[in-house]
Order: C-alpha cells, then structure tokens, then sequence
C-alpha cells in the first residue's frame, strides 16, 4: 500500500503485470484519505489497525504450520493434561495419536473461525475472543483474558465452583455470586505474580450446618514434602512463558 506524500502524486502507485500474474488477490482492508498530507492522528490510528490486523494474520499462519506438524513423531508427553485429552494410562504411541486428534480438532476451529470469532463460556458469563487467541497458541503464552474464560469453563462444567477474576487487584471486589457460600465447595483465583508470571490460589470451603461454622482450606491434591535444596543447571519451567498453561492444568 502506497500513501501520497506530494501534491502532484494524488494515486498509489500502479502494480507491475508481473506481480498482478502470480495470482495474488489483493483486498482493501483499510483506506487512507490522500488529502492527509501531514502526519495527523488519523494516519496514525489507521497504520496502527492496519499493522495491527498484520502481525494477527502472520500469528495466524505460525499457529496453523505449529499445529500442522505431525505430531505422532514428537515425543510430549503431558502428565498434567492426561485426564483432559483422555490419555491417561495409555502407551507413548497411543497418546502422541491422541494428540494428533486434538490438533486436527484445533485446526478444525482455525478453519472455520474468523479473527472475530467470539467464543462463549456455557454459563453465559465469559467472553473471549478468537483474535485474543491467536499468536498464543504455539508459544504458550496465556493472558489474563484466556486465563480466566479457561477457568470459568473448568468451574462451570464441575459445578459448586467459584472463580475469581484475575482482574480481581484491579478492578476491585467482584459481585456477590449468585449462589449460596453454603453450597460452594471451591473457589479457585489466578494470580499475577510481579505482572510476568501466574499462579493460583485454589481453597475449599467446608461448611457445618450443626454448629454454623465455616471452615476455609488451601487445597493441596497431595503431601507436601520439603526436599534439601539442589541447585540444577536448568530451570524446571524452561521456557519461562508457559505458567498460564500450568495454571489451567493445575485447576
């Protein structure tokens, strides 16, 4: 795209036949007025969108080529996920398939999603767009938005569950929920460590109904043992990106 910049230039620059015969079809996405001839914000707003609408369509291609490679040749095998993509107590062979079926089912959603492609918790509560997605995907880097429609998605499909926005420092104190403390269970709250890094806070409720009393808990899944400390030469979480991910996996 070409903006003129002199009096005499009032059109963009034609495209040379050779390019016109490669079979490129080219679509306006956005206009700029000619008569705009000095930088102003309105230049400026529409570059942005347009460089913006870019770098989401090249996340776009490198989501698609990451899920696209064969993955019954790469050996990951994710204990944390083994209950959500069904491939618990499986041999390494069955779940490098497995896992090839859950791409081909991303995949599926990449083809027929466009970037503003809303998706929707069943609750009704949650929303998340697919442009807030992409660029993501491959790398393992979840923000705030993706964290928490994740955890609404886990909450609301067990039930007796509460989560907390991780917007919760920010915001302020969230609504009252609708339900009754005496039949909550759960409440689960993602966690912004120094703005770079997630955990989560899960506590289970417990509730005597004889003498009126409510117990609060942080919930640990297993015994917690304190093992002497042992420097290692890498760190356990390598990548240093994908701590959104475990947090998911840990709800």
């Amino acid at each position: 795209m070409t903006v003129a910049t002199k009096a005499d230039q009032m059109f963009p620059v034609k495209l040379d036949k050779n390019m016109k015969k490669q079979g490129l079809m080219n679509d306006v996405v956005i206009t700029i007025n000619p008569k705009l001839w000095k930088f102003s914000g309105d230049y400026a707003c529409a570059m942005t969108a347009f460089y913006d609408m870019k770098a989401k369509c090249r996340s776009w291609i490198e989501n698609r080529k990451w899920l696209e490679q064969d993955w019954r040749k790469i050996d990951s095998v994710v204990e944390l996920f083994d209950v959500a993509t069904n491939t618990a107590g499986l041999v390494p062979d069955a779940v490098r398939i497995r896992y090839q079926e859950v791409a081909n089912d991303a995949i599926s959603k990449f083809a027929s999603s466009p970037l503003r492609t809303t998706f929707v918790t069943r609750s009704n509560t949650l929303w998340l767009g697919f442009d807030n997605i992409i660029g993501a995907l491959c790398q393992g880097w979840l923000n705030d938005s993706a964290v928490d429609f994740c955890l609404e998605a886990i909450v609301g499909s067990i039930g007796q569950s509460l989560m907390l926005s991780t917007l919760l420092g920010v915001v302020g104190w969230p609504t009252s929920p609708k339900t009754q403390i005496l039949y909550t269970k759960f409440i689960v709250h993602p966690v912004s460590l120094s703005a770079n890094h997630w955990g989560l806070i899960t506590v289970r409720l417990y509730c005597d109904v004889a003498t009126k009393t409510l117990q609060v808990q942080v919930f640990i899944g297993y015994q917690v043992t304190i093992s002497p400390v042992e420097r290692i030469k890498t760190p356990q979480q390598p990548d240093a990106i994908s701590c959104g991910v475990l947090v998911i996996a840990q709800a």
